[in-house]
């Protein structure tokens, strides 16, 4: 099934046009959203990301709350400078739970240092 396919659900649409200075080495993760997820379900993070400078990576993931733990599989990744589509492998969202979006840029410090992330969502996926 394609992402694109209208039977899947958008669980949430996040941070348009965000702004992440970088860092010269992780952890400099931003928080740029955060969403309320109802059910379980299974699901895919899929962002589109700029980053300023090469040499730069940007990274993007999931992170339950209050735990503040990375969902198994949701980290996606880029170095390309141009607006890129990032998509995750399918993860496991717990039903009740708050999630947040974060975000991070490395290989950098200054003013040109920075990605951008256009915009992301949280796609539903079938059962397998």
């Amino acid at each position: 099934m394609s992402l694109l396919d209208p039977l899947l659900s958008v669980k949430a649409n996040l941070a348009p046009n965000a702004v992440v200075g970088s860092v010269a080495a992780t952890p400099g993760w931003e928080v740029v959203a955060a969403f309320w997820n109802v059910d379980a379900v299974r699901a895919r993070l899929e962002a589109i990301v700029s980053i300023a400078q090469a040499g730069q990576t940007c990274r993007v993931r999931l992170v339950a709350l209050p735990a503040l733990t990375q969902v198994d599989l949701s980290l996606i990744a880029t170095t390309t400078q141009a607006a890129t589509r990032i998509v995750s492998v399918p993860f496991q969202l717990a039903a009740s739970t708050i999630y947040q979006l974060e975000v991070e840029c490395t290989g950098g410090f200054g003013d040109s240092d920075f990605a951008v992330l256009h915009a992301a969502k949280v796609i539903e996926q079938p059962p397998e």
